[in-house]
């Protein structure tokens, strides 16, 4: 229900709330935005740390790990991330293990050649024997030179077949080390991947963080709260779903206890006598005072620059302007053609009696500040025009 004139408002109290469907709609939508970013990230780096020890000899135990979920997070985004992680694992499992099994392929063939090539060359050194014993027969005409070609031959064969086997296992440990390089480029390019979109989910997060504090803002915006205690005028509230345009003025509350601050301007010839304490009687144009008395009031800012007495009268015509109080007044003071010095006066209090009744003052009430500058004998009243006179004498003006 809205507040209605002459309401009692505490301070933070609801006064009324504004349309903020649109708003509540952006949050929300933001919200889930920046949930799944967040789960993304999330998930990106438990892939991450589960991936960079695994190694051919641990390629087994490749299995997308359980991710503790932040409470924040839904439970549909939940299961979909948890689904894309498995089917990250399953598709990065397929890819190593393809490599694994060449490499285990690789090993095999390495091992049968070193164990061939053992044997190979222990017959190299038995038939270079007998060669060599074959030369010396025929050296010494007890041989047939037939055979000892026979078992050269037979040497240099199996010396081709050695070279061979050799030129193949080293083209084989060659082909293990690409194979090991193929593994671990498969492995770091999937946790670079990972850091890449880690980072990119990072950075729109941050971002959609900095949109959902505005649209938080401005949707707990359309919640108008009473800055004050005090009492509620000039709403122009009435009905719910009531339409109102932007900058007009929906109501205004007066605050219940507050000291009555009175801005005033002082012609620029007084600025000299007059300071912070002194004591002011303030006149109110409602209540003349030869019937009802003045205000006592008391100086507690002095402006340290003049203004224009034009924008002096400008804010003076503007009811609705705010003191460093937060209340409206309009103050009145004597006018010159020149500079004025704003002053705010502090009333000793906020009532005064007329007509047998204690009335309350309010802002927006026009007032005169006439200010106690001290106290002079008449002797000084009656001689000061001729100290004026006698101190001017005998110059040129």
């Amino acid at each position: 229900m809205p507040v209605i004139n002459g309401m009692k408002v505490s301070q933070g109290e609801v006064l009324l709330a504004l349309d903020g469907g649109e708003l509540q709609a952006q949050v929300a939508g933001t919200q889930a935005t920046l949930a799944t970013y967040r789960a993304e990230m999330e998930r990106r780096q438990i892939a991450v740390n589960a991936v960079r020890g695994i190694d051919p000899a641990n390629i087994t135990s490749i299995e997308a790990p359980a991710i503790a979920w932040d409470a924040l997070i839904p439970r549909s985004i939940q299961l979909r991330e948890d689904s894309v992680l498995r089917g990250d694992f399953n598709q990065l499992r397929s890819e190593l293990s393809s490599i694994e099994a060449r490499i285990s392929q690789k090993l095999a063939a390495a091992e049968n050649l070193v164990a061939t090539m053992a044997p190979q060359s222990e017959l190299i050194a038995t038939l270079q024997d007998r060669s060599d014993i074959s030369q010396t027969l025929v050296a010494k005409q007890a041989g047939s030179k037939s055979d000892w070609l026979d078992t050269l031959e037979k040497v240099k064969t199996e010396q081709v077949t050695l070279t061979s086997e050799r030129g193949e296992l080293a083209d084989t440990r060659a082909q293990l080390e690409v194979l090991r390089r193929d593994f671990v480029k498969t492995r770091e390019a999937f946790v670079a991947d990972n850091l890449q979109k880690f980072a990119d989910a990072a950075r729109q997060a941050d971002d959609l963080e900095q949109k959902l504090k505005q649209a938080q803002t401005e949707l707990d915006q359309t919640v108008l709260k009473s800055p004050i205690e005090g009492v509620i005028q000039d709403s122009s509230v009435t009905t719910i779903s009531q339409v109102v345009t932007s900058g007009a003025q929906l109501m205004r509350i007066v605050p219940s206890d507050p000291a009555l601050r009175i801005e005033a301007y002082l012609p620029n010839g007084d600025i000299g006598f007059v300071r912070t304490g002194q004591a002011v009687s303030v006149k109110l144009e409602a209540f003349p005072f030869t019937r009802y008395g003045t205000v006592p009031g008391v100086i507690t800012r002095i402006a340290k620059d003049a203004i224009p007495e034009p924008d002096a009268q400008q804010i003076e015509a503007d009811p609705a302007r705010t003191t460093d109080a937060g209340i409206s007044i309009t103050g009145q003071a004597d006018r010159t053609q020149n500079l004025v010095f704003p002053i705010t006066v502090e009333s000793e209090h906020n009532t005064i009696v007329a007509d047998g009744q204690t009335i309350n003052l309010s802002p927006g009430m026009a007032v005169t500040a006439e200010i106690k500058t001290g106290r002079r004998r008449i002797l000084e009243y009656v001689f000061s025009p001729v100290v004026e006179v006698a101190e001017s004498a005998m110059h040129e003006r």
